[in-house]
């Protein structure tokens, strides 16, 4: 859908918030997610501090990805991962340390 999105763009077609949608309707496969976590590494080895930003879809699919490369680049066995997210992503619970959710607290603290 990315490139179809993408033509109709280039083409002047109207991007509709359905269109869009369906555009980033995507969850990264381990293969694909390796890619990713292989040149942030890269990145890392000449940075301090690096900030990776996932852009979401209505369906929290990226928060789902951010939550694994968090995982990989912390070189863990578990992450925290509220209960609510495993629900609709239960591939998750696999390396999940699961919480409750609580607004106050901080969801990525070591």
């Amino acid at each position: 859908m990315w490139y179809e999105s993408r033509k109709a763009l280039s083409a002047g077609v109207e991007n509709k918030d359905a269109d869009r949608n369906a555009r980033y309707d995507y969850l990264y496969n381990s293969s694909e997610l390796d890619e990713i976590e292989k040149k942030i590494r890269i990145v890392g080895e000449n940075c301090k501090r690096i900030y990776v930003v996932a852009n979401n879809h209505p369906m929290g699919k990226a928060v789902a990805n951010a939550l694994e490369l968090v995982r990989r680049l912390r070189n863990q066995e578990k992450v925290r991962i509220p209960d609510t997210v495993i629900k609709y992503f239960p591939e998750l619970g696999e390396f999940a340390e699961r919480v409750d959710v609580n607004p106050l607290g901080d969801l990525f603290e070591q």
